[in-house]
């Protein structure tokens, strides 16, 4: 293939002047498969997120040729050696054990793509029709939680498994039996309705609502006094305050008015492909050395956001960790010691402003001297000589907007799952980046 005609990209980085050698290779049988190798002398690293989708586009017709990501990447002098593949999260997590009834075949493909991780613009479905609003009734287990009645609780009701079996459309005829097997071993469910269009939707709305409401039985659980808000007499028990309520790996879900749904596991993360630590040959060099406790925060909250079942959280645990890794940075001052006392004078003999005012004046002085978090980020990210872009950085300032809006309250979806690995691959960088230069 010419790679002169050509352009190569890997996420929203042009890495086509760097192309020396360009395949695809599309066959019936097979998903489409990219080779390609790259000059490392030209695209400079900071170019190179091997986590990033690469894509291919014939100049002269503007006609995507390959999109995919990179499944291995080889360094020979200054060449690199890619491979890359299309779909790949079909197959990054094996498919879980599904009972699916009602569903039409096209919404049965859509749901596999969608909890293979695909997003709505990453596939197109020819003859798919968006199914009439419908409402839900979603079931979740639970460990670390019993009932002997159904409760209910911030919008979502807990009931035990003797209620739930009695429901007439969790008839034992629709599991399979390892779905069944799998029921039967929980005490305690939480179920909740849900309005949605897409079955797929509605199973998420109804989770993030079920982990609300575990959140506040935990917090309930730990308030430790007997005489509540009110002098409401309350039960203590040690146990209550240690117990973790928390949803198990499986899901069972119907639609009133069309009686479709799926009764399924939900997570086959201990099926996944473990990492290969003889991969990472610098590890104990790195690592091993006595890391500042900034870097192990920053690793640790990364990690959180990482193992977070939800974006929200996710997105608040890697702003943790840019916390961690910024706190560090010296700044120089806007406003010397003498400055401030000179403003301190003229604002404390100010008339136009009242007494509240002032003091509030006072207060900002402490805060003169003070950085934007991003910019002590990009500070650090520069001083540790860590490579990124600024498409990355334009990522974690959606993701900022995105938190801020969580923590004072304003409503928000949350970032997208690809939103939070983009912060989390800079954020990775930075640590190893970093534990590299202080190991020098």
């Amino acid at each position: 293939m010419d790679v002169t005609t050509h352009e190569v990209r890997l996420g929203r980085v042009d890495v086509s002047f760097a192309v020396t050698r360009l395949r695809v290779k599309s066959q019936m049988s097979d998903r489409p498969k990219a080779t390609l190798s790259l000059d490392t002398m030209r695209a400079p690293s900071s170019a190179i997120d091997l986590s990033a989708d690469l894509s291919i586009v014939e100049r002269t017709q503007n006609r995507a040729v390959f999109t995919g990501e990179i499944t291995s990447a080889t360094l020979v002098g200054q060449q690199l050696d890619l491979t890359a593949q299309t779909g790949m999260a079909l197959s990054d997590e094996p498919v879980s054990d599904m009972n699916a009834f009602g569903m039409e075949a096209l919404e049965m493909v859509r749901t596999l793509l969608v909890h293979a991780g695909l997003t709505q613009n990453q596939f197109s479905l020819e003859g798919l029709q968006v199914p009439e609003l419908d409402y839900f009734e979603v079931v979740f287990p639970v460990h670390g939680l019993k009932t002997d009645e159904r409760v209910y609780l911030a919008g979502v009701s807990f009931v035990p498994q003797r209620v739930l079996f009695a429901s007439p459309w969790f008839a034992a005829d629709l599991l399979r039996p390892s779905l069944r097997d799998a029921f039967a071993g929980f005490d305690t469910f939480v179920v909740v309705g849900v309005t949605a269009t897409w079955a797929t939707d509605a199973e998420e709305l109804a989770r993030a609502r079920a982990v609300q409401a575990l959140a506040l039985i935990a917090v309930d659980a730990r308030c430790s006094v007997v005489a509540g808000p009110g002098q409401v007499r309350r039960r203590y028990l040690r146990s209550d305050t240690r117990a973790v309520p928390a949803l198990a790996e499986y899901c069972a879900l119907r639609a009133v008015a069309t009686g479709r749904g799926w009764i399924r596991e939900t997570s086959s993360r201990s099926m996944l492909k473990p990492a290969d630590l003889s991969a990472i040959p610098n590890f104990g060099a790195l690592f091993t050395a006595g890391l500042p406790d900034d870097l192990k925060l920053t690793a640790l909250s990364v990690y959180q956001a990482v193992t977070g079942e939800q974006t929200l959280t996710r997105n608040l645990a890697l702003w943790d960790a840019v916390e961690f890794y910024a706190g560090t940075v010296k700044v120089p001052d806007v406003f010397t010691r003498s400055d401030q006392k000179v403003l301190l004078r003229q604002v404390v003999r100010a008339t136009e402003w009242n007494a509240d005012q002032r003091a509030r004046l006072v207060e900002v002085k402490q805060m003169l001297n003070a950085r934007p978090l991003l910019w002590r980020l990009r500070k650090r990210l520069v001083g540790d000589e860590v490579p990124f872009t600024d498409a990355e950085f334009g990522d974690l300032k959606r993701l900022r907007t995105s938190r801020n809006d969580t923590v004072h309250g304003r409503h928000t979806d949350g970032p997208t799952d690809t939103l939070v690995r983009s912060g989390v691959r800079l954020l990775s960088r930075a640590v190893v980046y970093s534990a590299a230069r202080i190991a020098r």
